[in-house]
């Protein structure tokens, strides 16, 4: 009681030169089930799948402005030199370019 069992000891013999043979068999299976690395595809812009900015020029405010949805989803014209003023959640509106 509370013995471990010895471990079984497998020997396997080949006759000489099969061991070359098969360790390249093993290394044609690795190279098999090894995927190959994936291409590191590029960041899709807007812009690459022919999106422009809604912006347009603004005869009041005498600038280019930028639309916007805010986080209630309302429509905001931002000028285009306060962008970086526009909180997180709004999101830019963009359209089909022509």
């Amino acid at each position: 009681m509370g013995e471990t069992p010895e471990p079984q000891r497998i020997e396997i013999s080949f006759a000489p030169g099969a061991d070359g043979a098969l360790a390249e068999a093993l290394r044609a299976f690795v190279r098999a089930a090894t995927p190959p690395p994936a291409d590191a595809m590029p960041a899709i812009t807007p812009f690459d799948l022919g999106l422009e900015p809604w912006a347009f020029v603004d005869p009041q405010q005498n600038c280019e402005v930028v639309a916007y949805l805010d986080d209630r989803n309302q429509l905001r014209h931002v000028p285009t030199t306060r962008a970086s003023e526009v909180p997180g959640k709004w999101r830019r509106v963009w359209i089909e370019g022509t």
